[in-house]
């Protein structure tokens, strides 16, 4: 049996209560105490309700005149407009909890957030978002942890191999 608890608190993986963990990091790939295999590098790139919120497919020339909305790495925003060669006037836009909401956010039309195409493929897929630029910022990455891998139970090594399987094949969609 394989228990899932969703946070953003750092689990200990003790080996009793907690054998597994995802973790994001923008720098870090080695935690204490426990194994580190690397899932997917986290790409980021601006999301929307749909495309009223710009005119055209080219960056600069959007003149972020939609709400932005932030998560609690409130960098990101920055650093895709610095890369992409753009200038902002305003950074105006809630800050949410964690990506996940601040995508949810989007959907609902509250603004645009910045989305990996992996993590949100469903939504992009099904048109409830769009992505309407190509740039794309680097934003670390996701990685499987365990105390030991080869100490899993069946359940879990199993868990894991379905896992690095679904990652696969999405990030292979988004090519």
């Amino acid at each position: 049996m394989v228990n899932l608890d969703v946070s953003s608190a750092l689990a200990e993986l003790d080996g009793e209560t907690v054998h597994l963990a995802i973790r994001h990091s923008r720098s870090q790939s080695v935690w204490p105490r426990s194994e580190a295999r690397h899932l997917l590098d986290v790409r980021l790139t601006p999301m929307v309700k749909d495309d009223s919120a710009v005119q055209s497919t080219d960056p600069r020339a959007w003149s972020g005149n939609v709400p932005m909305l932030h998560d609690e790495n409130t960098d990101s925003w920055s650093e895709w407009i610095v890369s992409a060669g753009i200038s902002v006037a305003t950074w105006r836009g809630p800050t949410f909890s964690n990506s996940a909401v601040a995508l949810q956010g989007a959907t609902s039309g509250q603004g645009m957030a910045l989305g990996s195409r992996i993590v949100a493929g469903e939504l992009l897929e099904s048109g409830a978002l769009i992505a309407p630029f190509q740039h794309e910022v680097t934003d670390g990455a996701y990685w499987l942890l365990a105390r030991k891998f080869e100490k899993l139970s069946k359940a879990e090594a199993t868990f894991c191999s379905w896992l690095v399987e679904q990652v696969a094949q999405a990030s292979a969609k988004v090519v």
